[in-house]
């Protein structure tokens, strides 16, 4: 995909490792995984993976961007992940990069977004992409 010049490759919601997670990884795990996808000359990469931190699995999605890797957690399991993964007070699902400020929603807070309840996110926050 392209996005204001730039060459974008997204991977879906736990590409990097599976779901119920056998084996979890660390953000610099998951940056090692993905950073190989970057001599195929992408600018942006994005996967999704289960992200082990402090005793507890999170959905997450790892984004490297000029440079810089950024960590997106998704704030709410949803059905049997309950099971597995922990939910995330982290608020900060809103990054500015390259292809411009990109709103990221995880797998079932997209049903939260329809319902509204990131209208005020994106009216105040100036959004050019929803990932």
């Amino acid at each position: 995909m392209r996005i204001n010049g730039k060459n974008i490759l997204i991977f879906p919601e736990y590409h990097l490792t599976d779901f119920p997670p056998q084996a979890p990884l660390t953000k610099k795990e998951a940056y090692e995984l993905l950073i190989a996808y970057e001599k195929h000359v992408f600018d942006v990469l994005i996967a999704g993976y289960v992200e082990r931190g402090n005793d507890n699995n999170f959905s997450s999605c790892i984004v490297i961007d000029d440079g810089k890797t950024h960590n997106i957690r998704k704030v709410r399991p949803y059905k049997d992940e309950v099971k597995y993964i922990s939910p995330s007070t982290d608020k900060k699902n809103t990054i500015d990069l390259s292809i411009g400020k990109s709103l990221f929603i995880i797998c079932h807070e997209f049903s939260f977004l329809l319902k509204g309840e990131y209208q005020d996110i994106i009216a105040q926050s100036d959004i050019d992409n929803l990932i």
